[in-house]
């Protein structure tokens, strides 16, 4: 006995098809993949979200879907000026969104030299709330100790 489908059929079952496989590029059908991994560990910089800590680790992980985090400042403060209280708060945040930190993007080193000539190129004012001159950058070194106890 011969099969028989008729143009109808056969094209209305080819559209079927080519939707179906369709549905994992669209928005919301995402979470039928398996998840992605890479080897490498992809941040977004938090400031480049909100000053809002809190917010910008919301978006990172749930929005983002990030398990990384760079940090540079936070509550309009660069991150080497938090006080202690400050610092145990942004640590609540990164483990309440389940986020690791990458690296710190510090201030250290982003000074003119004394002595060097002015570069044209350097900011006529602090940028992201690093306000550091050559001579505090022992303080700024404080960033190592800093981006340990975010380990």
């Amino acid at each position: 006995m011969a099969f028989r489908v008729s143009r109808r059929e056969f094209l209305g079952g080819l559209g079927v098809m080519t939707a179906a496989t369709a549905l994992p590029s669209i928005p919301g059908y995402a979470s039928l993949d398996p998840p992605m991994t890479s080897p490498f560990r992809i941040a977004v910089i938090n400031d480049e979200i909100s000053q809002d800590f809190g917010r910008a680790c919301e978006v990172a992980s749930r929005e983002f879907g990030m398990e990384w985090i760079e940090l540079r400042g936070m509550w309009n403060k660069n991150l080497l000026k938090l006080d202690a209280k400050e610092i145990e708060e942004a640590r609540r945040i990164l483990e309440k969104n389940k986020l690791r930190v990458t690296d710190i993007a510090s201030p250290l080193f982003k000074v003119d030299w004394p002595g060097a000539p002015k570069s044209k190129y350097s900011p006529k004012r602090d940028q992201f709330h690093a306000d550091f001159t050559f001579e505090q950058q022992d303080e700024a070194r404080r960033s190592g100790a800093l981006s340990r106890r975010h380990e």
